[in-house]
């Protein structure tokens, strides 16, 4: 189209729309003022304000961290975020002590160690009014301590709340780490620790926390020592030599913990205490597994001890799928497991626990062992030098499952020892004694006995059901056969 031929009126038009940026007043877009009052800000932040922690080796020393002291490298004085920036080679009695509360040390992967080859001193101190202190990541070796709380227990005035994650204490004469009450502990691992039978390798006060840590060669007391109420989780002990391995104060759980080749008890909890899928393995001590008064084990293991019995729980205590297999011991009385009164055990099962003993009775190499007042169900006592299941007053066994039991020693599939036990529905084969009762007053119903050199061996006044021989059958192939059992009593004993 020829531009002459555009109305005039359009043409002005479209300049207006087109145009109009060049003809907008100057403060339609106002950049601001050209001269700001005063001088430029700064606008990025300080290195400090990033990450506000200081550095416990620089030159000077920082504000809240005393040289001066012979005794000390480093004494902390002022609450603060720390860090080591070298390894920290100790020359002096002590490495660092904390003084303060709320302290937090960053080690940076370096190592805290000793100068040479002496010993003795202790890398980090924390005062009893110390409080809330942290120390992770890092190394420390060569002291009488890694890590103290100094407070003694039972001082009343231990350090509360602090935390220790992913150190590596070893080569400590005392103990690899020493915390107070409350404290938490992660990912910490203490090795070659000698005592002189006088230390351990972690020690936590009262309701301590403590998850995946492990301790291992540990020439003392305990490898890990907790007070009561503390919580352990996927813990490990080993190469212990002492009296526990693990040990937990009244009101602990445990959770998927294990001891193995330790030269002491393998796992010991006081009363009131939860273990839940925890092990012990080939460990010379008293016991595989304690647990004290009150104590619920479940999905626990004790294999391969050389102790008195492989799982010992104290008065009124449950244990529910339980196992304790190939235990050995050279004591008069041992075997798989072992309670004390009032105590429940279901679906457990304990199968070749012996004796190494030059003299020994169906008392050693037991399956079971239940004190007066307890119950145990639905359990399997399977090839135990001594007893299957052995009770003493007032228990109640039932529908057990005991096959190949006492056949060295003259034992018994179940051997009830004193009075007032209800034995009932259980199966018993191939034992040198089937069903044994000593004494009087005991209930002996639909029990089945197979097998055993004498199926059922009772002494007079007890309550029996009718003892009935049960006929054999011919082969059977189809829907129909059979013998029957020989007794239309409900209460009646078989013997085949």
């Amino acid at each position: 189209m020829n531009r002459s031929a555009i109305p005039r009126r359009l043409l002005f038009t479209s300049c207006l729309l087109f145009g109009s940026a060049f003809i907008l007043p100057p403060s339609a877009f106002s950049q601001g003022s050209l001269t700001p009052p005063g001088a430029p800000g700064p606008t990025m932040k300080r290195l400090d304000e990033i990450e506000p922690r200081i550095n416990l080796q620089a030159t000077p020393p920082p504000a809240g961290v005393d040289t001066a002291d012979t005794n000390y490298h480093f004494i902390i004085t002022q609450p603060g975020s720390y860090y080591l920036s070298a390894n920290l080679v100790v020359s002096r009695t002590n490495g660092i002590l904390i003084k303060t509360e709320g302290v937090t040390i960053d080690l940076r992967g370096f190592k805290i160690s000793r100068s040479g080859v002496t010993t003795g001193g202790d890398a980090i101190q924390v005062s009893p009014s110390s409080h809330r202190a942290s120390v992770r990541d890092g190394s420390i070796r060569g002291f009488a301590y890694g890590v103290e709380s100094l407070a003694a227990a039972g001082s009343g005035n231990l350090v509360r709340g602090s935390a220790f994650r992913n150190l590596a204490v070893s080569g400590c004469t005392s103990a690899g780490i020493m915390a107070g009450d409350s404290a938490v502990l992660e990912s910490c691992r203490v090795i070659d620790t000698d005592t002189g039978g006088a230390g351990s390798g972690i020690v936590s006060g009262a309701q301590s926390t403590l998850v995946n840590c492990m301790v291992t060669f540990i020439t003392g007391v305990d490898g890990i020592s907790v007070g009561r109420g503390s919580s352990l989780s996927h813990c490990t002990a080993s190469k212990v030599t002492g009296t526990h391995a693990i040990m937990a104060g009244d009101g602990s759980s445990l959770s998927n913990c294990s001891a193995y080749d330790n030269a002491a008890t393998g796992i010991y909890a006081n009363h009131g205490c939860v273990l839940h899928n925890c092990s012990s393995h080939n460990n010379t001590g008293d016991f595989g597994i304690f647990a004290g008064i009150g104590s619920s084990l479940t999905n626990c293991s004790a294999y391969l001890n050389t102790v008195g019995f492989g799982i010992s729980a104290n008065f009124g205590s449950t244990l529910t799928h339980c196992s304790a297999v190939s235990n050995t011991s050279t004591a008069a009385g041992s075997g798989g497991i072992l309670t004390g009164g009032a105590c429940t055990v279901t679906h457990c099962s304990s199968y070749s626990n012996n004796s190494t003993a030059g003299t020994s009775t169906a008392s050693t190499g037991q399956g079971f062992n239940l004190d007066s007042g307890s119950t145990i169900q639905n359990c399997t006592a399977y090839s135990n030098q001594g007893d299957g299941i052995r009770v003493n007053i007032g228990c109640t066994v039932r529908q057990n499952n005991c096959r190949f039991n006492g056949n060295i020693f003259d034992g018994a599939g179940i051997h009830s020892t004193n009075t007032d036990n209800r034995i009932e529905g259980n199966n018993v084969t191939n034992s040198t004694r089937g069903i044994d009762v000593d004494s009087t007053g005991s209930f002996i119903v639909k029990n089945s006995v197979s097998g055993s050199t004498t199926n059922y061996e009772i002494a007079a006044n007890n309550k029996v059901g009718t003892i009935v021989s049960a006929p054999n059958s011919v082969a059977i192939s189809g829907s129909t056969g059979g013998a029957g059992v020989g007794s239309t009593d409900p209460w009646a004993n078989v013997s085949y």
